[in-house]
């Protein structure tokens, strides 16, 4: 879906992608991720020890939440950065975790991408290289897709049966004419 937009001409902002980036050489943040889970946060060459945090913070609600709120500000101040520094009409900011976070009312709309349990699962078990359960523990932890549609303004559904094209520029259309016929 991003790459859609994208293609159209609107810049992205994979959250998840500067999370990675930030974890890794934001000395702030990486020192208080080894505080919080310990040395064994970062390998001996400084890389990241994604599959061993992981396994401890998806185990653990407690510390899954202590990370995210160590890393999610430091995300969104770098988000901000990004932002002013954009010259399109509008900019999409993607992330898995905008209502978890409770960050939803940032943003001036909210596109939800929905597809069945299933298909996801097998998605991100093929992307990833995980096991089901990994997959399905991370699921667990996030809201449904039911309690994200109650925030959400639009919804792309990505079940392998709808055309994502046509939705993502109807999506478009809405918000490009909002921004050139604002209501007052």
């Amino acid at each position: 879906v991003c790459s859609i937009f994208e293609s159209i001409g609107l810049p992205i902002y994979c959250a998840d992608d500067r999370a990675k980036f930030l974890i890794k050489e934001d000395p702030n943040l990486k020192k208080r991720i080894i505080d919080l889970l310990g040395p064994e946060s970062y390998l001996d060459n400084g890389e990241y020890n994604r599959a061993w945090v992981g396994k401890k913070v998806f185990a653990d609600r407690q510390k899954l939440e202590a990370l995210n709120h160590l890393v999610h500000p430091a995300v969104h101040k770098d988000a901000e950065e990004w932002f002013q520094k954009q010259n399109a009409n509008y900019a999409i900011y993607e992330a898995a975790l905008i209502i978890e976070g409770k960050t939803q009312d940032t943003f001036d709309a909210l596109i939800c991408v929905t597809a069945p349990k299933e298909l996801r699962i097998n998605r991100v078990m093929k992307r990833n290289g995980i096991t089901r359960e990994a997959v399905e523990n991370r699921i667990n932890k996030q809201s449904s897709d039911n309690e994200k549609r109650k925030h959400c303004h639009f919804e792309i559904i990505n079940d392998e049966q709808h055309f994502l094209i046509p939705q993502v520029y109807r999506i478009n259309k809405i918000l490009q004419d909002r921004i050139t016929n604002p209501v007052v």
